[in-house]
């Protein structure tokens, strides 16, 4: 495909903006790149349960942030040869009240969800960037998911925002929100061959034709490599991509070539929407997770289900001690097969539900599924393993 220049951040024609373009004006492309590289956080991380060991089902979204992307409409805007920052204020908070998880498992709500909106925090669980830990770690920052509550409004993605609502029940004070629409195409793309098919630009969705062509390769395949690179660098880190140093403490930011913060903050907001659907499902069922890294989830589970002893946990076991409550695999099974509503892909390439029970890891290599059990410390802190 042709270099797209209207994908980046150089010129005052990236946006069609009916206002004046001033430096001083609230609303000028240079604030709208501000407000919406502001509502980029990356991927979602934590650890739920520590220092002990529980048993756990090991699950994980197949290509998410391409899978992310072709949900929720984006390509149009990466061929576009402008886009549009429109007001849909009204239009998001008639939306925002009729979602639920049922209506989020189907594939047509998703690209509503592409939107940024100014809220009014007062307690909603969204995406925290601040000083974590003791006062020895100083002044570096951590991202986490919170409870925030903030005097002065703050710009967030969609799918942050509507994943807040799954987590609290409540609809957060959407003050204004803004939606990023193409405005026609580009000429001059051409397709391009890779391994036995090919992708038009103007007719086929980038990301989820690299997917689908990845799938049919063996691992042991150098195309097979290439193609998943691709996928990841190309739907994702290129578009929040800056030039900067790393040597100074005051750094100025210099965009990549291929800098685009709507579609940055979307994709990683959509991630992190697609767990707190599974951490919904989840609460819902009346379990905990162990653990959630990005893409993927340890939801305590055991054959049977029944009763696991861990400290802080709200059951209690017949001695008194404190439990939780793991899942029987049957019931994390139930859960997985929701997110095939969701499959954007050709099933006759990829069948099945977009949420995985990874093979490698939950199964031995007779195919029958085994016991997992997690034991970690902190996020990104963890083992797995089996006894």
């Amino acid at each position: 495909m042709a270099q797209c220049e209207n994908f980046q951040n150089r010129g005052p024609t990236i946006f069609e903006l009916s206002y004046p373009r001033t430096p001083t004006n609230p609303d000028s492309q240079e604030f709208l790149c501000l407000r919406l590289q502001a509502a980029y956080y990356g991927g979602r991380a934590e650890i739920r349960i520590r220092h002990t060991s529980v048993p756990v089902v090991y699950t994980d979204f197949t290509s998410q942030y391409p899978t992310v992307n072709t949900l929720l409409g984006l390509w149009p805007l990466l061929i576009a040869k402008k886009v549009r920052v429109r007001n849909v204020t009204a239009e998001v908070k008639g939306l925002l009240k009729s979602l639920t998880v049922e209506r989020l498992l189907d594939r047509r709500i998703w690209p509503k969800l592409a939107f940024f909106g100014l809220i009014q925090p007062e307690g909603e669980i969204l995406p925290v960037r601040t000083v974590y830990g003791d006062s020895q770690a100083g002044d570096q920052t951590n991202i986490g998911l919170n409870p925030l509550t903030s005097k002065k409004p703050i710009w967030f993605a969609g799918p942050d925002i509507v994943g807040s609502m799954l987590l609290t029940g409540r609809v957060p004070k959407i003050l204004r929100a803004l939606r990023i629409e193409p405005l026609g195409i580009q000429l001059g793309m051409k397709p391009v061959k890779l391994g036995n098919g090919s992708i038009d630009p103007y007719k086929d969705d980038f990301f989820r034709k690299v997917i689908e062509e990845r799938k049919g390769k063996q691992k042991t395949d150098p195309l097979y490599y290439f193609l998943k690179i691709l996928a990841n660098a190309g739907c994702y880190g290129i578009y929040a991509e800056d030039l900067s140093g790393t040597e100074r403490t005051c750094v100025m930011e210099v965009p990549g070539p291929w800098y685009f913060p709507p579609v940055a903050s979307l994709i990683t907001s959509g991630g992190r929407l697609l767990l707190a659907m599974l951490e919904r499902m989840v609460a819902d069922a009346g379990g905990p997770y162990f653990m959630c890294d990005t893409d993927s989830m340890a939801i305590v589970s055991s054959e049977h289900g029944g009763l696991v002893r861990c400290t802080g946990g709200s059951h209690r076991m017949p001695d008194g001690c404190d439990a939780i409550k793991a899942l029987p695999w049957k019931q994390v099974g139930e859960i997985v097969d929701r997110f095939e509503a969701l499959n954007p892909y050709d099933k006759n390439v990829i069948p099945g539900s977009i949420l995985n029970i990874v093979q490698e890891l939950n199964f031995d290599s007779e195919g029958r599924q085994r016991q997992l059990y997690d034991y970690g410390i902190s996020a990104k802190r963890y083992v797995l393993y089996t006894r």
